[in-house]
């Protein structure tokens, strides 16, 4: 585990929090930067065991970005200047 936990989490979500409230544009960056954190291991690591799990931990990233997007509140104008942000801090990056 680089960043994810494969297996679903076991006791139920209690709800402390409004499902409507939440920052869907936070959560959403985050997991992009996750994501692109685990592109850059899954690319350019020497360890083939490392990429292996930064390959599969990329698809819980990309399904986590995909449920914030789904959200109400997310906006993706809002989260276009940190994920250019991001791209430029990842993009050209070596190991």
């Amino acid at each position: 585990m680089i960043i994810y936990d494969e297996h679903p989490i076991k006791k139920p979500f209690t709800g402390r929090v409004k499902y409507e409230n939440l920052d869907a544009c936070k959560h959403w960056v985050t997991h992009y930067g996750n994501y692109k954190y685990l592109k850059f291991l899954h690319e350019k690591s020497p360890d083939f065991q490392e990429r292996l799990q930064a390959q599969r931990e990329m698809g819980v990233a990309l399904r986590k970005m995909h449920w914030w997007e789904r959200h109400p509140n997310f906006n993706i104008e809002t989260v276009k200047p940190q994920r250019y942000a991001i791209d430029s801090q990842w993009n050209g990056r070596r190991a």
